[in-house]
């Protein structure tokens, strides 16, 4: 996990890395805004997300679903997800499935690369 967290914080886009929103303008988190895509292709296959900005309450929560396409593609080392808030506020707390989760920096949490997540991510 260090060394994914590391990669995410380089910059430097991993191969073996699943980036979401990395490139998303902040203002697609303002308040009330929701960001939804259904079963996108990737080269590791299919992922969905749905985000629901509550940013107004310094929180977002969504829900994240990897599906492999093929079983001789192998899944992502990592599923990044880069969250920039309107205000350049960085990330403070996170969740995943409902338990506490650790595996965050100031802009980008890393979800589990495979299956379908709940997170919720305090600002």
């Amino acid at each position: 996990p260090d060394r994914a967290l590391g990669d995410a914080d380089s910059g430097a886009a991993s191969p073996r890395a699943l980036h979401l929103l990395r490139l998303a303008p902040p203002h697609w988190l303002a308040d009330g805004n929701t960001i939804r895509f259904e079963r996108m292709p990737t080269e590791f296959g299919l992922v969905s997300l749905t985000l629901e900005s509550h940013i107004d309450d310094d929180f977002v929560t969504g829900r994240v679903t990897f599906t492999p396409t093929s079983d001789l593609a192998p899944p992502p080392e990592q599923l990044v997800l880069w969250l920039h808030h309107p205000d350049d506020t960085f990330i403070d707390h996170a969740t995943v499935d409902e338990k506490t989760h650790a595996d965050f920096r100031e802009s980008c949490i890393l979800l589990p690369p495979s299956g379908t997540h709940e997170f919720r991510v305090d600002f």
